[in-house]
């Protein structure tokens, strides 16, 4: 049994699960934006579904920069969880080896093993959620060798001005922008200009990653809100330096992705 742990900017989502099959009943609560009180709750849902046994791993995908040693170094939506060893603190705290990526890259890996992304060679994601995010797939593993924080890349929008991708499009770029999150906000017009938007930003990590297939998931690309078809045509009207461009599709996970990820990368870690 397995420990599976996804840390988002709004949402912690927590699960066992054998190396193969389905994610089942996992526990979903906010995220504690103070780091012991966010672990101390995750050790706490945890418990029951472990029910007394130890897991065989814990896999974690946190928002935000992580170190090749499972440090936290940077998150904009979690600044006092950075700087801490997580890796040696989920080891400690449920006796067990413990591997901590970022939560885009976990998520990369689970719709490259069982969503849409599945059987690309090189798999491009993108997760559009609290923050934005960009992750590379090899053959079903992440690509450990780039970062995957490309949101906070900088963009020249209409001529006028640079700012971050992710100051623009973002669930927490709405709420600057329109006192309101993804979910709150049902404006056509609104959501049209977000797919314009974010266009630029994944257009940018298609010429540097060269992926075979797109896939785009978050809460932020959901039935009503960011439309992946209009995002798509938002980047063909841009992409004049790509010769045979990937095809771009909606994640199937949805909000485990993450989950499917960490159970597809501690089977391999455990192999």
């Amino acid at each position: 049994m397995m420990l599976l742990i996804d840390v988002g900017g709004s949402n912690t989502r927590v699960a066992v699960s054998g190396r193969e099959g389905d994610i089942v009943n996992p526990v979903i609560f906010p995220t504690d934006k103070d780091f012991d009180a966010g672990i101390h709750k995750i050790a706490e849902t945890a418990a029951p579904l472990l029910r007394g046994e130890k897991p065989e791993a814990v896999i974690m995908g946190i928002t935000g920069q992580v170190s090749a040693q499972g440090e936290l170094i940077k998150s904009p939506n979690l600044s006092t969880w950075e700087d801490r060893d997580l890796k040696n603190v989920l080891s400690e705290r449920f006796d067990a080896p413990a591997f901590v990526l970022n939560d885009a890259q976990l998520g990369a890996v689970g719709e490259a093993t069982a969503g849409a992304g599945k059987g690309a060679h090189v798999l491009l994601y993108m997760t559009l959620g609290t923050g934005m995010g960009f992750a590379r797939v090899i053959d079903g593993m992440p690509d450990l060798t780039i970062g995957s924080e490309s949101g906070h890349q900088y963009v020249d929008i209409d001529g006028e001005h640079l700012v971050e991708a992710e100051d623009l499009v973002s669930g927490r770029a709405l709420r600057a922008r329109f006192s309101r999150g993804g979910e709150d906000m049902h404006d056509p017009a609104v959501w049209e200009e977000y797919a314009r938007l974010a266009a630029i930003p994944l257009y940018n990590a298609i010429l540097a990653y060269a992926p075979d297939a797109v896939v785009v998931g978050g809460s932020l690309v959901k039935e009503g809100s960011l439309s992946v078809t209009k995002l798509s045509e938002q980047v063909a009207k841009i992409a004049t330096h790509v010769t045979r461009m990937p095809s771009i599709t909606h994640a199937t996970l949805g909000d485990l992705c993450g989950l499917y990820g960490a159970q597809a990368y501690g089977r391999t870690m455990l192999s």
